[in-house]
Order: C-alpha cells, then structure tokens, then sequence
C-alpha cells in the first residue's frame, strides 16, 4: 500500500515538474510579439481607392432614399418600365416603408386572389398600406391580362384608387407588373 502511495505521488510530481518546464522552453524559442505592438483599436486596411470619400457618397445616398415616399418611389419606377430584377429590388426597399396597417390586409387579400387564380404564380408582393407592388407569373400573356383585369377591380378587401399594369415578357416568361394605388384610410 505504501507502495502504490509513493509511486502515485511520485507519478504526480514527475507530471508537475514536465508541465512547469513547458511554459518556459516555449517563451525560449517563442519571443512575445505582444509588447511590440502598439496598444490601438484601429484596423489598417491597404487599399487603393478613398474609402472615406465612398463611405460619405452612401451615407447621402440612403438618406434621400429615405426621404422619397413609397408612393414617389413606385412612380419614378413605372417611368423605367423596369425589369424583374428591378421590380423584386423595389420590393425589399418597399418592405422597411410600410406606412399603414391594413398593409398585410392587403397582402392577404392579393395573395388569395393568386392561390384563387389557375396558373398564376406571385414573384414578389409589397403592399405598404397605401402602395402595392407585384411581380406576377402567368402561363399565357392572354392569362396575364385576365388575371391583372381581376385584380385591379376595387373591392371592400382592396380599396383600390387607381392601379398600373404592365405586361412584358423576360427570358420567354411572361410576366406582368401591378401596381395598386389603394384608397387613404381616412377616404374608405
């Protein structure tokens, strides 16, 4: 007993001693590089262009996005007639102007209209409450048309004012873009 006694205690300090002997074998070979650095929290970036004029440019840019409506903002896009890209990029813009409740009353409405119609398909829908913006697939461009004619028809779900619509066909798809102008809440 005194045996195995000694030879754990002795196993122990043979242990210790290797682990205590590691740390200074390795700050021999190793140099400490951290007292050769400065203490900063900057972050050096090489590279070829200002990146604090570009930062300025886009901080100007998103704040006059800011500043246009969702409504404006349709009407400079349906003078672009854009593509779908451009519609879906709209879209993602449109979601952080949301400006009224009955947005997702709306939505709802539009998207049942959709699951109700035979071969039309929504691609991207965005309704702010007072805008709603849609990129629709149809098998046809006969089926297209009849859709939208069904949509833009007011009712009491959508309050519609006024609505665009634009077929186009993009890589053999067709397509139509319709946008709903719904009435103000305080007109309905």
């Amino acid at each position: 007993m005194k045996q195995a006694l000694m030879l754990f205690f002795g196993g122990a300090a043979l242990l210790l001693l290797v682990l205590s002997l590691i740390e200074p074998i390795q700050k021999a070979f190793n140099p400490d590089l951290s007292m050769q650095t400065p203490l900063s929290d900057s972050v050096v970036v090489r590279t070829d262009f200002d990146v604090k004029e570009e930062i300025e440019v886009v901080e100007v840019a998103e704040a006059n996005d800011e500043l246009i409506s969702g409504k404006e903002r349709i009407l400079v896009l349906l003078e672009s007639e854009p593509a779908l890209g451009e519609i879906i990029e709209e879209n993602i813009q449109l979601i952080g102007q949301i400006e009224h409740h009955t947005a997702f009353q709306h939505h709802q409405a539009i998207l049942k209209l959709i699951q109700e119609a035979e071969n039309v398909q929504p691609i991207s829908v965005v309704c702010t409450g007072l805008v709603c913006n849609l990129a629709i697939y149809a098998n046809s461009a006969e089926r297209a048309a009849e859709f939208s004619q069904k949509l833009i028809q007011p009712s009491p779900q959508l309050p519609i004012e006024s609505a665009e619509v634009r077929p186009f066909k993009e890589e053999e798809h067709n397509l139509v873009h319709i946008v709903l102008f719904m009435q103000a809440p305080a007109q309905r």
